[in-house]
């Protein structure tokens, strides 16, 4: 980018509050805190469920990117290590060493956290930032991959410059628009550049060692870093593709 071009200010807006979706309002919001983003939950409140999840070296980074390493030990902790056992007679078959050795190797540590208190500290997190307006209740019904404009079960049209579609792995968003083409990281972006999907909308995962958080926030830091980029609405689509 040339020093003499700012980054574009832009209306986004983000279908589903869950992990992925509060967390791209985070990284999007990081890159520029002009932009404008509205995300849209058809829950009438958070409703994440699940269980531990594993924030490994690739997370914990971002989330402190995000400002959010003073409000992980309110509701997570740091393991010593992983014990794999086997069923049978509970004889251990390997030990995986966590923390300090995360920190040791790759910068950063290892925290374990209850799902719904990882969805919580991100959305408190994202409540307090001026640009960021969540709201509950709003449905996706259908979506216009080629303007981004989502429309809505309770009647609401919402029109954007970026639509990110983030409503997990029976994603509506997804099912609105039928042409995808591979983009940046594991994210798809629509032919217009106006849509992408992140996250297990985009590309669910078995589990693995509870990485499908984590993997959800590379997405989204992708994501905002090619979006933090773009010096122009028209040229969104070259820079979704690049």
């Amino acid at each position: 980018m040339l020093y003499d071009q700012r980054p574009c200010p832009l209306d986004i807006t983000i279908t589903g509050a869950g992990i992925s979706g509060l967390s791209t309002a985070l990284a999007l919001s990081n890159v520029n805190r002009e932009h404008k983003i509205t995300v849209l939950e058809s829950n009438a409140s958070l409703s994440e469920f699940g269980a531990g999840v594993q924030l490994y070296a690739n997370s914990t980074r971002l989330l402190d990117k995000w400002g959010l390493t003073s409000s992980l030990p309110k509701v997570a902790f740091q393991s010593s290590h992983m014990s794999v056992r086997r069923w049978q007679d509970n004889a251990e078959l390997v030990s995986i060493m966590n923390n300090p050795t995360s920190t040791w190797l790759y910068e950063w540590p290892q925290w374990q956290i209850y799902r719904p208190d990882l969805q919580r500290v991100i959305f408190d997190r994202a409540n307090e930032l001026p640009n960021v307006n969540i709201l509950f209740g709003y449905s996706v019904a259908d979506m216009n991959h080629e303007t981004g404009t989502v429309y809505t079960a309770e009647g609401s049209t919402i029109k954007a410059d970026l639509t990110v579609a983030a409503d997990e792995i029976w994603s509506k968003s997804r099912r609105c628009w039928n042409y995808a083409r591979p983009c940046i990281w594991m994210v798809y972006a629509s032919a217009s550049g106006r849509v992408v999907l992140i996250g297990d909308a985009a590309h669910a995962l078995l589990p693995h060692a509870g990485q499908g958080a984590g993997m959800a926030m590379e997405d989204v830091a992708s994501l905002a870093e090619f979006v933090g980029f773009s010096t122009s609405k028209d040229n969104l689509s070259t820079t979704m593709s690049a």
